[in-house]
């Protein structure tokens, strides 16, 4: 597998840069204690972190937000995924606890104020490009509602769209 940034989103952004790391026989289970302890923690610090600040406080939410405005995307509707967990800690509700793999993968997202993305090497069809979505795209997305790509940062394969950095949100946290 390849990967790559597409001319438009370099046009776009031309100092956007993308991570890539692949985890090799890992298991995916329950949360272990000792984790959902650091989360814990680092969770209680963001919250007093936030009691007299704003979400943007945090210099990888303001920088995600510029990236999202640069592509043509209106971060008050469409969140990085990273924001959305800032601001579910702000406004006191539960992260996501789907297994240790996304619980893992939201602290790192909160740690170095990145959205991140979790995906199964399996279900990856060829090379990958992180890329601005066509009219014609769509991708699900994890409340299982299949979503629009057009204009939007996207990550696709020999298939088409598989995420996204964003967080589609229907209400405003």
């Amino acid at each position: 597998m390849n990967f790559h940034l597409s001319e438009q989103l370099i046009q776009h952004v031309p100092s956007f840069k993308v991570g890539l790391i692949q985890y090799e026989n890992i298991v995916v289970s329950n949360i272990p204690d000792q984790l959902a302890s650091r989360i814990e923690l680092h969770r209680h610090t963001i919250e007093l972190d936030l009691l007299d600040q704003p979400v943007t406080y945090y210099e990888g939410v303001r920088e995600w937000r510029q990236v999202f405005k640069a592509i043509g995307v209106d971060p008050g509707k469409y969140r990085p995924s990273h924001e959305a967990l800032f601001r579910r800690i702000k406004a006191k509700k539960p992260l996501p606890e789907i297994s240790s793999a996304v619980s893992l993968n939201n602290f790192f997202s909160l740690q170095y104020e990145l959205p991140l993305g979790l995906y199964d090497m399996e279900n990856i069809h060829g090379d990958v490009t992180v890329t601005l979505g066509k009219s014609n795209e769509s991708f699900e997305g994890l409340n299982g509602r299949v979503n629009s790509a057009e204009r939007k940062l996207i990550t696709k394969d020999a298939n088409g769209p598989f995420g996204s950095p964003l967080s589609i949100v229907s209400e405003r946290l």
